[in-house]
């Protein structure tokens, strides 16, 4: 990467902790969307919890793992990563301002990204350690002995001043939230599931245990067309009242 990242920690400083994990999920997502049609999109998130097993419900978050089976880190995804302020993802039309990574050095001390991508009909292995010291020439490469595409970012040991929500459900509430367009619009088309106090599939979660009933209307002002969703919540669920505005599928 050609910048220097210790300032640039500096110019996007983050107060929350899930922060860093929106941004890996939306990079998940857009790596899902560019993978073969045939594959089923998934993406697992493992929480890693401080304690013994009896203890560990709502104890500190040590680490989280994100798997997909996204298209991997390609040439193409590689070089963006690469350069801070990549304009790649604008140019093939999913937005972001390529500095979404720059959230996880400011929220989590060890990072670290295995990816698996196919080129020409052979499996290649992208590992990167990414700290303040990280540069291209740090990639490590290599051939992968089965077909496949995946993406595994580990995000361990949070900074000091910095957490997670302790609570399992507020954890899984936190990231349904800021998607919450995604899954309002639920076309079966992903899977996410959260493996933490147990195993949970989020849309399946948003619809069960979330959302009792949805109104959907547009409006259009000066041309532009606004949808508004109105959802109301179970009165078991987390979920407080509140105006959301999304754009680009986040909140």
């Amino acid at each position: 990467m050609k910048a220097n990242l210790k300032t640039l920690k500096s110019l996007y400083p983050v107060k929350d902790g899930m922060t860093a994990i929106y941004e890996a999920i939306s990079n998940s997502l857009h790596a899902l969307n560019a993978a073969p049609s045939t594959t089923k999109k998934t993406i697992t998130i493992t929480v890693v919890r401080q304690g013994e097993l009896l203890e560990k419900k709502n104890s500190p978050i040590l680490e989280i793992i994100i798997h997909d089976n996204g298209i991997g880190f390609n040439a193409d995804n590689l070089d963006s990563f690469c350069e801070f302020g990549s304009e790649y993802k604008n140019k093939i039309g999913i937005g972001g301002k390529g500095i979404g990574r720059i959230s996880w050095l400011n929220i989590f001390q060890d990072i670290t990204i295995e990816s698996v991508y196919q080129e020409n009909g052979t499996a290649n292995k992208v590992d990167i350690t990414f700290d303040e010291s990280f540069t291209r020439e740090k990639v490590k490469f290599a051939e992968f002995p089965e077909k496949a595409h995946f993406t595994i970012l580990k995000l361990k040991n949070l900074k000091n001043g910095l957490s997670l929500p302790a609570r399992p459900a507020y954890f899984r509430y936190q990231i349904i939230e800021h998607f919450l367009d995604l899954f309002i619009n639920n076309s079966n088309e992903y899977t996410i599931q959260v493996d933490d106090d147990d195993s949970t599939e989020l849309f399946d979660y948003f619809e069960k245990e979330i959302k009792r009933s949805q109104e959907t209307f547009d409006e259009v002002v000066n041309n532009i067309k606004f949808t508004y969703y109105i959802v109301q919540a179970d009165k078991k669920s987390t979920m407080d009242d509140k105006i959301i505005f999304f754009a680009n599928n986040r909140g």
